[in-house]
């Protein structure tokens, strides 16, 4: 089947050419973009246009340009990824940007990204000897990239809204209550109305001079009292379908209250322990800075140095000939006068402040204890 495959296409570039596919497809995909986005604006107004984005506040639409370019940046490495995969370092990061950039672009706007992106990355990735096997494999590994991507963000989307979906509940319980109540006002108010409509039609019946009129009067008002009964049925229903909404409502704001405590309590918690975290900090700063006035400048100098260049650790113990940093052996006579010299040395390897700290003998005390 792939030899058939390999076999079709060599026939189908000895022919035709795929560069020739490729300006015809590119060709293609111009002309519909230019048709779709032309039936997409053509109902949009300029001006209104204009004045939304006056309308939207400067720092919104510098933050949302700035994650549309993030997001397309991102693109470019998927085809860079997918180059290094296949076999073809070669390509440079700029064409694989390219080829990217354009093909999502395209892709997400025209639609069928599968061929349309496909089409822009063959076009782009035949000028560096890449055949229409290799684009399909950079092509499929982008795909699988990006929606793996999309999978772990929906995970952890998940697992960091996991209380959040808990407690929806409560909140959609909240809305259906606060909805049945706008429902039975405006039923009370209807009510109401009718009731009016009602009294009104009374005192117009007693002026009735004819029977027709007398019964035309009288069918208004079994309408008007048939819409109030009506509405006072609908108003009990609602009744009865709010009373279990209230119940959780209270039971959710009664959790809420004791979350929010539990809350406070640990706030004050974590505040007490950055004081004393603080506090702490502040006395070790203080020692710091009489220990520092108590040294020479050109030691503290050293020492600032050495612990930057290795991100906090500038001293090191020397064990057994060597430096228990780097781990390197020292030479016998820069060891000996470690041992000996009262003078600041640093490790010739990586330039740690060196201390010796001579082997404590207990044969002594050990003497002195036997009877």
């Amino acid at each position: 089947m792939l030899k058939s495959l390999r076999d079709a296409a060599h026939f189908f570039d000895r022919r035709i050419g795929w560069s020739r596919l490729g300006i015809a497809l590119s060709l293609t995909i111009i002309i519909v973009a230019v048709v779709v986005l032309y039936r997409i604006l053509r109902d949009i107004d300029p001006d209104s246009l204009l004045d939304a984005i006056e309308a939207t506040d400067w720092r919104t639409l510098i933050i949302a340009g700035a994650f549309v370019t993030a997001g397309y940046l991102t693109l470019t490495f998927y085809d860079l990824f997918a180059l290094r995969t296949i076999g073809h370092p070669e390509i440079p990061y700029r064409v694989a940007a390219l080829a990217g950039f354009t093909s999502y672009a395209v892709g997400h706007n025209v639609g069928a990204s599968v061929f349309s992106g496909g089409a822009v990355r063959y076009r782009i990735y035949s000028a560096w000897g890449l055949s229409v096997i290799e684009v399909t494999k950079i092509c499929f590994l982008a795909g699988l990239t990006f929606w793996l991507g999309n999978a772990t963000v929906l995970g952890l989307g998940v697992l960091h809204g996991a209380w959040g979906l808990g407690a929806a509940w409560p909140c959609a319980d909240r809305a259906a209550l606060a909805a049945n109540q706008k429902e039975r006002k405006r039923l009370e108010d209807d009510g109401k109305v009718e009731a009016q409509k009602i009294s009104k039609l009374k005192d117009q019946m007693s002026g009735a001079k004819t029977n027709e009129q007398y019964r035309a009067f009288q069918h208004e008002i079994d309408f008007c009292a048939a819409a109030i009964r009506k509405a006072d049925d609908r108003i009990l229903e609602l009744m009865s379908e709010a009373e279990p909404l209230d119940v959780n409502v209270k039971g959710a704001e009664a959790a809420l209250k004791e979350e929010q405590k539990h809350v406070e309590a640990e706030k004050a918690r974590a505040r007490e322990r950055t004081a004393a975290v603080q506090k702490q900090l502040d006395q070790g700063k203080a020692e710091r800075k009489t220990m520092v006035a108590t040294v020479k400048p050109q030691t503290y100098s050293t020492y600032e140095r050495v612990r930057k260049k290795w991100r906090g650790s500038a001293v090191a113990e020397a064990l057994g000939g060597r430096c228990s940093a780097c781990q390197i052996l020292l030479r016998p006579q820069f060891f000996q006068d470690l041992r000996n010299s009262e003078q600041m040395m640093q490790c010739e390897s990586c330039g740690r402040i060196l201390y010796y700290n001579p082997p404590v003998s207990f044969e002594h005390d050990l003497a002195a204890q036997q009877p």
